[in-house]
């Protein structure tokens, strides 16, 4: 255990970060500064807090970020403070893959940023449910109290957080753009690709190399029922877009939930709906 002596507090524990239900083996490394190393990728889950989302929102603004709300009725487009008045659902994609940005999704945000040695992701945790968690790929090697220090003191300049004297714990993952898939947990009902991006440490640069749907923190998928009348929870924060008479459904779920609600006894599968080739 190595804590750095500021008031940031950092654990660093470099194992395995596999899948939910799984074990996870870890052990500690005990440097003066552990390295983050290029083509790997960690996360620090963050304390549990209640977000003001529209302070972040107005930071994020002044910061001149791409920013997407959605308001659980109409979705937004701002470039910094200005309302992009041109944006369209049609540029959604185009949109999204710029950095640094905010989605907003009701209560729900995710931050994509990138610095000349490593981007990071600020997203619901797909393991810690209730939790945000940060997901950080270094470039090039670099310190890991340096990277965690700035991305904290980012953190705070975003009223994300209010201090840096928080403690987070830096777990190496393991589920990696081009490593194989997961197994796909006993009772969760969810297509590998699904599973294994929920698991990525970047969901938008996953989706784009698997031609799979991202609208903003969510995924569109088909959700297979069990029967043509089952009925999903209204318990989850899904939106529906369209019904077929044999019990298929095509919905944009969450992408840190997507193992919850592949859980319900009523699903069968769900599985990614693909963007067209071409």
């Amino acid at each position: 255990m190595i804590r750095l002596l500021l008031s940031l507090s950092v654990i660093f524990i470099l194992g395995c970060w596999i899948s939910l239900g799984e074990s996870m083996e870890r052990f500690s490394v005990d440097k003066n500064e552990p390295l983050l190393l290029s083509a790997h990728a960690y996360r620090a889950a963050l304390p549990a807090a209640a977000y003001d989302i529209n302070r972040l929102v107005a930071s994020a603004q002044q910061a001149g970020f791409s920013i997407r709300l959605y308001d659980g009725k109409t979705l937004s487009y701002y470039q910094g403070t200005t309302l992009c008045t041109s944006c369209t659902v049609a540029q959604d994609r185009e949109f999204m893959s710029r950095v640094p940005a905010l989605y907003v999704d009701g209560g729900l945000f995710l931050l994509r940023i990138v610095t000349p040695l490593y981007r990071y992701t600020v997203r619901p945790s797909p393991t810690d449910i209730g939790q945000y968690e940060i997901a950080i790929q270094p470039m090039s090697n670099i310190g890991g109290f340096t990277a965690t220090t700035e991305i904290l003191q980012k953190l705070v300049e975003l009223d994300v957080i209010s201090t840096t004297a928080i403690q987070v714990t830096l777990e190496e993952m393991t589920v990696l753009p081009g490593t194989k898939l997961p197994k796909v947990p006993d009772g969760i009902k969810l297509d590998s690709a699904l599973y294994g991006l929920s698991l990525m440490p970047d969901w938008h640069e996953f989706a784009s190399t698997q031609q799979i749907d991202m609208w903003g923190l969510r995924v569109r998928t088909v959700i297979e029922l069990n029967s043509a009348t089952a009925e999903l929870s209204q318990a989850y924060n899904i939106i529906i877009e369209a019904r077929s008479s044999s019990g298929l459904v095509r919905a944009l779920i969450p992408v840190h939930s997507l193992s919850e609600v592949a859980r319900d006894p009523a699903i069968k599968i769900i599985r990614p709906q693909f963007i067209p080739r071409g």
